[in-house]
């Protein structure tokens, strides 16, 4: 995943990622938002195609000093089911995207596991 984004006072948040879906397939978007973590989601919704809701957001330290890594965890509802991701990086920006890309990838293998039972 590479993810930049803007943000500051009197700047409209921004975020730009690029996911790589396969070998091949390189998907990217941009997205605004409330702040950058929103404009985060919003672009990683738009590139999985994944309306979702976020239930629960949480940012906690799991290492000590300037360089500490902070953790996210996130819980998002997607058609009345819920998903958990984790992601760790001393940038939350950076682990936010990872953990609301892993919430979704579950929603992803969720979907093909039961269209598969159809």
């Amino acid at each position: 995943m590479s993810l930049h984004t803007s943000a500051g006072t009197g700047t409209i948040p921004t975020a730009t990622i690029e996911l790589q879906h396969d070998e091949q397939t390189v998907c990217r978007d941009a997205a605004t938002g409330d702040g950058p973590v929103d404009a985060v989601f919003r672009t990683l919704e738009r590139i999985t195609g994944i309306d979702a809701r976020l239930e629960d957001y949480e940012v906690r330290s799991v290492s000590k000093g300037k360089d500490a890594q902070g953790e996210v965890l996130v819980e998002i509802v997607v058609t009345g089911r819920h998903y958990h991701g984790k992601g760790v990086s001393t940038d939350i920006i950076e682990a936010s995207a990872m953990s609301y890309l892993k919430a979704l990838n579950k929603v992803v293998a969720d979907t093909q596991i039961n269209e598969g039972d159809g």
